[in-house]
């Protein structure tokens, strides 16, 4: 079974007519698609392997990686990656944001977030060593913060993280001071140093009646709710609608869930390869897209374009009013 991570539209377009047509075959097709080591600087197709340089910076005893930023987007989102190879480490300190809209999504390992609805307070916190988690900020240009707090890194062997504050902790940036960080409003990030995360965890989760793991999660309406999704335990919708071929689609960030933000989330299972690829619909949205593949393998077909096959961690970046199809070629064990 193949999961994809990726942004689209899909409860909204599931009400609303789609533009489909049908795949062809295109001769003499040379182009291939960019494979590029940092996401350019205007919205057009590209691709970024995992552990590729993406703009990487260090802060603190974590690494950022940024597959897509507010350029190659052509300012709808951003792609945040922070690795940890150290626990009990500070992702992200205490603050919240006035003007944007952020969602976290673990990819790998353990990580705490602290949430508090009045003012929309976060922290986040690794946990396990080796730990990964996404953040998906909106709109985008928010990566001006990390020129700011972080030191550019470079690896030759895609590592995902610098081991060098592991052996010798004094490598680390150290955190940001307070001080410091209360001179970056203008970047929409408001400190909230006084800000005491709680500590009464029962089932990894408070209140300690909470649904965690153990019972359905449900998504926010508006931009004002803070809500938590464990994995798997989100609404699903089966469809076939948009593709020619079943898939499982849960989404993660709907149209309300942001308001004005204009961003949604989904996770997407899908099964393959389809008896006919020929046959495939193109797909062609008004919005950007982006996937990045957490299991099997993804086969991207962007009109224009050689298909391109994507692996776990890759990250693809499709623009607004651009035909694409894409199956996968893993079978369902």
């Amino acid at each position: 079974m193949t999961g994809i991570y990726t942004f689209l539209r899909l409860l909204l377009l599931l009400a609303l007519p789609i533009h489909l047509n049908a795949l062809t075959p295109h001769h003499g097709l040379s182009k291939a698609v960019p494979e590029l080591l940092d996401p350019p600087q205007t919205a057009e197709v590209y691709l970024i392997r995992r552990y590729s340089h993406s703009n990487t910076v260090l802060a603190g005893y974590n690494t950022f990686r940024l597959p897509i930023n507010g350029n190659s987007t052509g300012g709808e989102f951003t792609f945040f990656l922070y690795s940890s190879g150290t626990g009990s480490t500070v992702a992200v300190s205490p603050n919240l944001h006035k003007y944007h809209y952020e969602c976290f999504f673990n990819i790998k390992g353990r990580v705490q977030i602290w949430a508090q609805h009045d003012n929309e307070m976060q922290e986040a916190r690794f946990i396990d060593p080796d730990s990964e988690v996404l953040a998906v900020v909106a709109p985008g240009g928010f990566e001006k913060l990390i020129d700011v707090i972080g030191r550019n890194w470079t690896t030759t062997t895609h590592t995902p993280y610098s081991n060098a504050y592991i052996d010798n902790p004094g490598n680390a940036t150290g955190p940001v001071p307070v001080a410091e960080v209360e001179k970056l409003t203008y970047l929409d990030v408001w400190s909230q140093p006084d800000f005491v995360p709680r500590r009464d965890l029962l089932n990894g989760t408070t209140p300690g009646n909470a649904a965690w793991h153990d019972g359905p999660n449900y998504l926010g309406n508006n931009s004002d709710t803070s809500y938590w999704i464990a994995n798997g335990y989100g609404p699903k919708y089966l469809n076939k609608a948009m593709t020619g071929y079943y898939q499982i689609v849960q989404p993660l960030i709907t149209p309300q869930s942001p308001g004005n933000y204009s961003f949604t989330k989904s996770t997407i299972t899908i099964n393959g390869p389809p008896s006919d690829i020929s046959a495939l619909p193109y797909q062609c949205f008004p919005h950007g897209n982006a996937f990045m593949v957490l299991e099997g393998t993804l086969t991207i077909q962007v009109k224009g374009y050689l298909p391109v096959t994507l692996v776990w961690g890759d990250v693809i970046y499709v623009p607004k009013n651009t035909h694409f199809s894409y199956y996968t070629s893993n079978l369902l064990v």
